[in-house]
């Protein structure tokens, strides 16, 4: 079984690891790099459509399409939001 932490949970992991020196920025290029990981992992070919949205999920999404871009594949973004 997979476990997922709530919204709340999220929000006190984020702070704690900003007390221990993490930056947002360090948070999102893990989230992102590994999300990548996951695509390469089930989908080792083709293009790759990543959405976007506002905020700390769509920075992560942008990391995604980044490090999916520098493995060589074929990345498409659809930002539904602007920069924040």
């Amino acid at each position: 079984m997979r476990y997922a932490l709530n919204t709340g949970q999220v929000r006190d992991a984020e702070r704690l690891a900003g007390k221990q020196g993490v930056t947002t920025a360090d948070l999102m290029e893990r989230a992102g790099r590994a999300v990548a990981a996951c695509v390469r992992s089930s989908a080792p070919g083709g293009r790759v459509a990543v959405v976007t949205g506002k905020g700390g999920n769509g920075g992560d999404g942008w990391v995604a399409a980044r490090a999916l871009r520098e493995a060589g594949r074929d990345v498409y973004v659809v930002a539904c939001a602007g920069p924040e």
